[in-house]
């Protein structure tokens, strides 16, 4: 992408499911372990945040995830995320 083009892109955003099939309860595999850490190295060089979508929701996915250094961990729930990671959120206003 030419580097102008590059400035407007905010986020590295992609399909887990282009890396692996992984459910989030057992451990991944070595194999796609090894391929999303490889595209976690190749994607950093562009300095935008990386987030992947269609991820298993898992606590154990959260921490692989956090763990591997990606910046917004995808989830349909997070309070129980918040929670997990000991982070305060503000509560909702009625």
């Amino acid at each position: 992408m030419p580097g102008e083009a590059w400035k407007k892109v905010a986020m590295i955003s992609t399909s887990f499911r282009k890396f692996s099939s992984w459910n989030g309860r057992d451990d991944m595999s070595e194999l796609d372990l090894n391929v999303l850490k490889n595209f976690i190295e190749e994607a950093r060089p562009f300095t935008q945040p990386i987030r992947f979508w269609a991820t298993p929701d898992t606590e154990k996915s959260w921490e692989l995830f956090a763990n591997l250094g990606v910046d917004y961990i995808n989830t349909d729930k997070p309070y129980k995320v918040a929670k997990h990671f000991k982070i305060d959120l503000p509560k909702a206003e009625d």
